[in-house]
């Protein structure tokens, strides 16, 4: 091994192992130490490095051997001149060894020039290594605008078109509105039979016994007979027929009404399972495309229309009671209170009850939504009636100057005056049998009180009324203040029922 130059100790070996040799000696041996010191300083010391390099020396071919972790295996160094012998270190005693040959001829080449043309094939490699890398990259980029220009071209070429998506394998040519037709064609199979046709009739002294008073329709929501339909449509029967997709008649019973959504169940009993709907959970997109299955006019069972959602969540007043309904453009008319709207998967997403009031408007039609029905239905089957709502327990009526005819029996709660008389607008009780109770020392409410103010909420319509009494439960306490023989102002404090 070549000595490390800072190595003090191995210095001094050095010197006194060469002090006791002749002139000549001395002369070659400063020599060879010299060329061994070029050697170092061309290949640099491998323990300065880290690397577990060696060199040694071969007299009898004037040649330096070199291996290690960074040297290529078995790589030799000739020296610039002939030698005459070997000289080797030890690294333990820190003294060279000497050798003579018999042989002092030889020639070497020049160690520089090898060592140069090892660390050139190097840095070839990695100039090779950084031209395929790039030659690589050239190739993705030269791809990527290669098949862009290919879509290019096929646009202009009108293999592919906006609207269209030709396959020129096939034959097979595909537009938005066919894929719109299928899916309306698709969605009218599954659930048109699930939609069901209503008539409702009241007993009469007529010879059919029967008259005939709405007609309406219903969406099957499980194969035991429920069915769905809208509270409007049934609220004054007093029998309901029931017509399936198969023209097969039936008799149905009322499972239970909820006039704040106006929803309703009935039921059937047939032998065998019925085709029921598939109920569709959340996620309902504007502008997602629907279809309207139902019984126009009463006498068109199962007329399919389609079109689209128009808005998720409108505020509608139907007969004084403010629902949130989905819009929809599907052609709705009288007899399709009670059907379903479906989406291009045959499920149901709601329950259609109106359309606009105003005969020459059309393409707006309106449907309780799927979440409503749901939750509504499930209490009406358990219950018979919606669970956790409010009553006030009293009934009455709200009188206007347009209605206060009809109901004599205010008359005088209402109107005051003699030769001019003034008709005092507002909600009157009429009937308080149902009252579950008042605050200890509250006053009870009477006949033809005039009900002012529940809590904070002015009541200026029925339909004030009813939203003021959503902001309580059953059991609350709610202040009522009541006007009483026209001109007394009273404070009562009623306690709330369940609404059955």
């Amino acid at each position: 091994m070549i000595p490390d130059e800072n190595n003090e100790t191995n210095e001094k070996n050095e010197t006194n192992n060469i002090n006791n040799l002749s002139d000549e000696e001395k002369n070659k041996e400063q020599t060879l130490n010299q060329e061994a010191e070029n050697v170092r300083k061309e290949v640099g010391d491998g323990q300065e490095n880290n690397k577990e390099a060696e060199y040694s020396f071969d007299g009898s071919s004037s040649s330096y051997s070199m291996s290690g972790s960074d040297i290529p295996e078995n790589k030799t160094f000739v020296s610039k001149r002939p030698s005459e012998f070997e000289l080797s270190y030890d690294s333990k005693s820190g003294a060279y060894t000497r050798k003579e040959y018999a042989d002092k001829s030889g020639a070497g080449s020049d160690l520089s020039a090898i060592w140069q043309s090892y660390t050139e094939n190097k840095k070839a490699s990695r100039r090779s290594k950084r031209t395929i890398a790039l030659c690589v990259l050239i190739s993705v980029i030269s791809g990527a605008l290669a098949a862009l220009a290919i879509c290019v071209f096929a646009i202009r070429s009108g293999v592919v078109e906006r609207g269209n998506v030709s396959y020129e394998d096939t034959n097979m040519k595909v537009n938005y509105a066919e894929i719109k037709e299928n899916a309306v064609i698709a969605a009218s199979e599954i659930a048109n039979k699930t939609v069901v046709a209503i008539d409702t009739y009241t007993q009469t002294a007529s010879p059919s016994g029967a008259t005939k008073v709405g007609a309406g329709s219903g969406v099957i929501l499980s194969e035991a007979g429920y069915i769905v339909t809208c509270n409007h449509v049934v609220e004054n029967a007093e029998t309901v027929l029931v017509t399936l997709s198969t023209g097969d008649r039936f008799e149905a019973s009322v499972v239970g009404r909820d006039t704040q959504t106006d929803l309703a169940v009935i039921k059937i009993n047939v032998s065998g399972d019925l085709p029921a709907a598939t109920l569709r959970g959340t996620g309902l997109i504007l502008g997602e495309t629907v279809v309207a299955i139902g019984n126009p006019l009463g006498a068109l069972s199962n007329t399919v229309t389609d079109g689209i959602i128009s808005s998720l969540e409108r505020q509608i007043t139907i007969e004084g009671q403010t629902m949130t309904l989905i819009q929809t453009n599907a052609a709705v008319n009288h007899g399709n209170s009670g059907g379903g709207l479906f989406d291009s998967n045959g499920s149901l997403v709601g329950i259609v009850n109106a359309k606009s009031a105003d005969v020459s408007v059309e393409g707006i039609g309106f449907a309780i939504p799927i979440s409503t029905v749901k939750t509504v239905t499930k209490d009406l089957i358990e219950k018979g009636y919606v669970s956790g709502r409010a009553s006030y327990g009293f009934d009455g009526v709200y009188i206007t100057p347009q209605n206060y005819s009809r109901y004599p029996e205010l008359r005088e709660y209402a109107v005051s005056g003699t030769w001019i008389q003034r008709i005092t607008q507002g909600f009157y009780i009429t009937d308080t049998a149902n009252v579950a109770g008042y605050a200890e020392g509250s006053s009870k409410l009477r006949f033809g009180d005039r009900i002012e103010r529940v809590g904070e909420v002015e009541i200026t319509s029925q339909n004030d009324l009813n939203a003021a009494l959503g902001a309580y439960s059953p059991g609350d306490t709610v202040s009522l203040s009541v006007v009483r023989d026209h001109n007394t102002t009273i404070i009562i404090n009623l306690i709330l029922s369940e609404l059955k």
